[in-house]
This record gives C-alpha cells, sequence and structure tokens, in this order.
C-alpha cells in the first residue's frame, strides 16, 4: 500500500507531462502555421525574423511549460526542488538568449541592406552584438547560481590596464574596424585600393581585420589599424560610378570628325548588351595631346556603373571598334622604323 502511494504521485506527474507537452508541441505547430502565413502577408520582415529565430527555442519552452504544470499537480512548489529549478532557469536563460541572438542577427542583417550606408553589415557587428547578448545572459546565470558576479566585475576593473597592455594589438584592431564602421569610409561591397597598391572589394570587417577580395577571386587579409593608417582609395563614393578611357588611333588621312562619328556610333550599338555601362550619360571622343609618329591618338570617355565593371566593357568596345574601323576602311597604323646599311667598299 505504501508503494502504492508513493508510485501514484509519481504516475500521475507523467501522465500530467505527457499530456502537457503533446498539448503544448500541437499548440506550438498550430500557432507556427498561423503566424507563418500572417508574416508571408505582411510586409515588414520583422514578424519572419522572429519566428525563424523561436522555432528551435520554442520546443524547450514547451517541456519546460509541461514541467511546470505538472510539478503543480503534485501541489510541489517547484522553487523547493532548488537544483532542479535552478537548472530549469539556466536552461530558459539560455533558450532565451539563443532566440535573441539570432533575431539581434537577422535585424542587423535585415536593416543594414535597407540603411547600408547608416550601418553596413559585418562581422563585427553581429559579434558585438552576440557577445553583450552572451554576457549579460552568464552575468544573470552566474547569479542564479549563487556565484556574486560583483567579485568578478571588481577583478575585472583592476585587471582591465593589464589586460590593454597585453592586448594592445587586439584591441587596436578592434577599435579600428569600429571606427571604419562608424565613419563609412570603407564598407563590404565597395572596391578599395591601398596606398601599398593592393586593391580589391571589401567582403567583411571582423573584429581583427578586414577582408578583401581581388579581381583574380583571392583573398586579401587587412589589420583595420593598418588600415585606418594608410591612404584609401574608394572607388565607391561618393558615387560608384566612373568614367573610363578607351584608348584609339587611326591614320593621319582619316578625318577626326569621321573617327568620332563612327566611335559614338558603334558605342551606341555596343550599349545595350553591355550591362555595366550607364545608359542615361553619354559617352565622348577626345583627341590626345600632341601629335603622334605615324597615327592620332584617341580616348573614348564611357560611364561604367563601377569599378569591376570596366574591363569587360572596355574588352566588348575595342572588339566592335575594330571590327568597325576595319568595315570603314579606317587605318590602325603599326610602328614602322625605317633601316639604312651602308655597304662599306673592301
Amino acid at each position: 500500500m505504501n508503494e502504492q502511494t508513493l508510485y501514484h504521485p509519481w504516475m500521475l506527474f507523467g501522465a500530467v507531462f505527457g499530456a502537457a507537452l503533446v498539448i503544448s508541441l500541437v499548440t506550438r505547430a498550430v500557432l507556427a502555421r498561423i503566424l507563418g502565413r500572417s508574416a508571408a502577408k505582411s510586409k515588414t520582415r520583422m514578424d519572419d525574423i522572429v519566428l525563424i529565430a523561436v522555432r528551435g527555442p520554442s520546443y524547450v519552452w514547451c517541456v519546460l511549460l509541461s514541467l511546470v504544470l505538472a510539478f503543480s499537480v503534485l501541489q510541489t512548489d517547484i522553487r523547493q526542488i532548488g537544483i532542479l529549478y535552478k537548472l530549469m532557469l539556466v536552461v530558459l536563460i539560455m533558450s532565451v538568449t539563443t532566440a535573441l541572438v539570432r533575431i539581434s542577427r537577422g535585424i542587423i542583417r535585415h536593416y543594414a541592406h535597407e540603411a547600408e550606408e547608416r550601418l553596413p553589415i559585418t562581422s563585427l557587428g553581429q559579434t558585438a552584438a552576440t557577445a553583450f547578448l552572451i554576457g549579460t545572459a552568464a552575468l544573470v546565470i552566474l547569479n542564479i547560481m549563487g556565484i556574486s558576479i560583483f567579485p568578478i566585475l571588481t577583478a575585472l576593473g583592476l585587471g582591465g590596464l593589464a589586460v590593454a597592455l597585453g592586448l594592445q594589438d587586439t584591441l587596436s584592431n578592434i577599435f579600428a574596424g569600429i571606427h571604419i564602421l562608424l565613419s563609412h569610409s570603407v564598407s563590404p561591397g565597395q572596391y578599395i585600393r591601398l596606398q601599398s597598391g593592393e586593391e580589391g572589394t571589401v567582403r567583411d570587417i571582423t573584429w581583427r581585420q578586414t577582408k578583401m577580395e581581388t579581381l583574380s577571386g583571392n583573398l586579401i587579409l587587412v589589420p583595420n589599424a593598418k588600415l585606418s593608417q594608410t591612404i584609401v582609395t574608394n572607388f565607391h563614393l561618393p558615387d560608384p560610378s566612373l568614367t573610363i578611357p578607351v584608348k584609339l588611333m587611326a591614320g593621319y588621312e582619316t578625318s577626326p570628325a569621321t573617327v568620332e562619328r563612327v566611335v559614338l556610333d558603334e558605342y551606341r550599338k555596343a550599349a545595350p548588351d553591355l550591362p555595366g555601362v550607364v545608359p542615361d550619360q553619354e559617352p565622348v571622343v577626345r583627341l590626345s595631346p600632341g601629335f603622334g609618329d605615324n597615327a592620332l591618338e584617341y580616348t573614348l570617355w564611357c560611364p561604367v556603373r563601377e569599378f569591376s565593371e570596366q574591363f569587360e566593357v572596355q574588352h566588348h568596345l575595342r572588339k566592335c571598334i575594330y571590327e568597325r574601323f576595319k568595315a570603314e576602311g579606317i587605318r590602325i597604323p603599326v610602328p614602322q622604323r625605317e633601316v639604312k646599311i651602308k655597304k662599306e667598299e673592301l
């Protein structure tokens, strides 16, 4: 009889826990479907970000809620079970922190695309937000476990100077990265050239270094402190579009007006097939200063959308202009040199 008396409450506990878990999971699935349909019709992305972030942690919340309901049936205050109560609080805090980290990352990625000029999306920004949330959660967990956080904060304050001296290079790179982001001088997706000659598209700014991808697909890693101290040419500021030169030559027998007409006409024909050109800006043809030894030199100045697209535009235009010159009979002179051989009498 005693065994049945002791065993019966735990059977009831298991039955209530199982029933509550099934009901909570079914309710979660129904709410997820309803909210998912509502989010699909919404114009904002915030609801989608939240739903994706809580998808995993919500299973943990269902289990914790079922445990609380099961203990309430036993008429047992769960706070009286010290270790289990603290463990459940730790799990709850960790799951909530996981959801908040995912939400913060989603918000940063979303608003970085909409307001890229204000705050570009980088690993440094996401890492800072994640570190803040995880650090706050860790302090709360330590407080729940009965570990006082004030001595830890005091020790961190006293040891801050030693840490700063030991991690001087790391901290300088972190603060340099923050300065680069806030000054908007360099952002991911922009093409830059350093004073030392390296150039490429900025792919990411981390807590230590800036990653640049060259046109050949190689990766250049530049410490943030070095980047903030060097001279940088940013081909995307203030406007990513630029005017590029295409060098040409034609013989003296062809008038400059004819060359200009043919080149501009060929450009207008080729422009619709070149996605890199700026359609609402007209190119110009200019004679280069001076007169060449064998030909007149011209420069076609044409607008392109950004720096990396100029090479494809130049390649295509040179081919088209060359074929047009041949069809029009415009001679492209080649350098010639006259050599006289003096024959000496023996």
